[in-house]
């Protein structure tokens, strides 16, 4: 880069030009603005000082991203009513400019990209909508919105009319994308400028390259509240856009020399669980307490408010901790363009989010003090999609969307990283974004369970091995019923059979005896049964019955019933058993028969089964338990 000199039309002090680009420069010594015409200046006007707002920038700053080096050459500030912000002018190592604009612990860098972008005209714009900006692809517009430029120094690529309101919206693309819409005064898109987010590391920053300041950030301030007279400290007074006194709930502008009260807050039976002020180290971040918040929402009439701590990070990000019932979640601002929405999920960085609760969100109370122009009852609509122990909310107007991402903190961290005077509040319920107690046990116990049930069917295939099985009698017998005028009564001469002795040689043993008759019609076959201990005398009794019925109705046929039968009786000790068969039937087939046959030894099929249920019984329960656990997380949400 060329370096030219000149003197301030001014006061004559010495102006270095670092940039070939600048058109316009604010001189150091008097603040006066000129005109840059190839060799001469023109003196426009004094220009604001710029306030020192904290900034690890200054003019002579220099870093270096994906190769190019960057040189700080001017500074801007601008505000949007909610506060001023700072940009600075890069005069690159490659010869162009661009502009690094710092907010809430982002560091966004964008370079003008061209004309004729078919961009949406300013009265057609709203937060949310998507547009498409040719070859850099497509966007969400997060903001819409109007500011001024309050103050300037350095050199500028640009000409710059001081208080003069100017139209913009801001874009977010996926990943770092970042874009602003520069509108001027006029409903067509004047510049657009796209770039990327940054952190202080990837900017190559070299932070011996900043000029020595003896006070970047400026001081705590202590006043009077105008309204009840007691003390307010405001710790950050650059930033504070809105301050609420802690005595009489009063809503203040801290801005401009005198103290002005805006509303006074409805009395809520609210104390902070955590004093404004604290500094605490939570997750790897040191934070400090700004401001307290009370905000609800209203389903069917009924009132559902949550409270909401401002923290402030070290290098001056601003995050959220929210508690909902005693439950405690960490909220960071989260990249709109990141999220892909449909009506009821979303999906960020491969997690996918379920919508949970939607409606619009009030604000109740303000203690402390806060960075943008709150009012006591503003509203916000506001969608909440959870995957816990994650969530994201959405909250939209027509002039802007902001996304967040929170996750679940335990109240043992926030004691240990604040450590409050008194007890936190106790955890009611579950809590929205509360990991399921019983999730990460779940597949540890089906798995146990499935071991256990592997194992029971391996020994019921090893004692059904081992089992003798064997037939101790068969054979085919006729049912003669002799002919009554009831002939479903037992007949006297009813063929009753006796078997063989035979001999059951085992401990205790089961019985099992099948029953066929295929040639039963519309009628039924009973068998009554005994196993006689030819030793004691012991009997054991059983019956099988069998039936089939069929027939014709409503021009369908139809059947039911069935031709065989099986009983087993057991354990059966062991000796010498005969076996007794009685039959009886309601056939007035005379040639009606029968086929019995008899086992011993015959491994039990029940009893595995039965075990079987008993071991899924346990995950069961479990998975009942955590049923009930998402039941009662889940009628919490809802929507308006």
């Amino acid at each position: 880069m060329s370096i030219r000199e000149a003197s301030c039309p001014g006061c004559g002090g010495k102006l270095t030009f670092t940039n070939a680009a600048t058109i316009y420069v604010i001189c150091k010594f008097c603040n006066s603005g000129s005109w840059r015409r190839d060799v001469d200046l023109e003196l426009v006007g004094k220009v604001a000082i710029v306030s020192d707002i904290d900034s690890p920038f200054a003019i002579g700053s220099r870093g270096a991203i994906g190769g190019v080096s960057w040189l700080i050459v001017g500074q801007v500030q601008l505000d949007h009513g909610r506060g001023p912000w700072n940009e600075w002018c890069l005069a690159m190592g490659d010869g162009t400019w661009a502009w690094l604009a710092e907010a809430q612990g982002e560091y966004i860098i964008t370079r003008a990209v061209g004309e004729d972008l078919d961009v949406p005209k300013y009265v057609e714009l709203h937060a949310g909508r998507k547009i498409n900006i040719k070859s850099n692809g497509t966007f969400i517009i997060a903001e819409v919105g109007s500011g001024v430029v309050t103050a300037a120094l350095g050199e500028l690529p640009v000409a710059l009319e001081i208080n003069k309101r100017f139209l913009y919206a801001d874009v977010r693309g996926t990943g770092s994308r970042f874009g602003t819409l520069d509108y001027g005064s006029a409903n067509e898109c004047d510049t657009v400028y796209i770039g990327n987010v940054y952190s202080l590391t990837e900017l190559g920053f070299d932070a011996a390259s900043s000029p020595r300041r003896e006070n970047k950030q400026i001081a705590a301030v202590r006043f009077d509240c105008p309204n009840c007279g007691s003390s307010v400290d405001v710790r950050d007074p650059a930033r504070a856009i809105r301050v609420g006194c802690g005595s009489c709930r009063a809503l203040l502008d801290p801005r401009g020399e005198k103290i002005t009260v805006l509303e006074v807050a409805q009395q809520i039976a609210a104390t902070p669980a955590l004093a404004l002020g604290s500094v605490g180290k939570l997750r790897g971040e040191e934070y400090e307490i700004y401001a307290f918040l009370i905000r609800s929402t209203k389903s069917d009439g009924v009132r559902y408010p949550w409270r909401e701590y401002l923290i402030r990070r070290r290098d001056g990000a601003y995050h959220w901790l929210v508690e909902s019932n005693g439950h405690w979640s960490l909220v960071r601002p989260a990249n709109i363009g990141d999220i892909v929405l449909d009506a009821r999920d979303a999906k960020l960085h491969d997690t996918k989010f379920v919508k949970f609760d939607s409606g619009k969100a009030r604000v109740d109370l303000v203690l402390g003090e806060v960075y943008w122009e709150v009012a006591v009852g503003e509203t916000v609509n506001y969608r909440d999609l959870i995957s816990p122990p994650y969530i994201i909310s959405i909250e939209s107007s027509e002039t802007e969307v902001t996304a967040s991402q929170g996750s679940y903190v335990l109240p043992g961290e926030i004691f240990a990283a604040f450590r409050p005077k008194n007890p936190l509040p106790e955890p009611v319920g579950p809590g929205v974004l509360q990991p399921n107690p019983f999730k990460p046990y779940k597949w540890r116990i089906l798995s146990i369970a499935a071991i256990f049930i592997i194992i029971v069917i391996f020994l019921d295939i090893f004692f059904h091995m081992r089992a003798s099985n064997r037939v101790v009698y068969s054979g085919t017998h006729p049912a003669r019923v002799a002919a009554t005028e009831n002939a479903s009564a037992p007949a006297e001469d009813a063929a009753v059979v006796f078997s063989d002795e035979f001999e059951i040689d085992g401990d205790s043993t089961n019985f099992c005896m099948t029953l066929a008759c295929t040639e039963l019609n519309n009628s039924w076959l009973a068998v009554d049964g005994s196993l006689v201990n030819s030793e004691t005398g012991d009997v054991h009794n059983f019956s099988a019955e069998t039936s089939y019925w069929y027939g014709v109705e409503g021009g369908e046929t139809w059947s039911e019933g069935g031709f065989t039968d099986r009983v087993c009786i057991g354990p059966i000790p062991r000796g010498k058993y005969t076996l007794r068969l009685a039959p009886s039937t309601d056939s007035k087939f005379e040639n009606l028969r029968y086929t019995v046959e008899a086992r011993v030894g015959v491994p039990s099929s029940g009893r595995p089964w039965i075990i079987i249920l008993l071991i899924l019984a346990g995950p069961l329960l479990f998975g009942i338990r955590s049923a009930m656990f998402e039941g009662a997380r889940w009628s919490q949400g809802g929507s308006d």
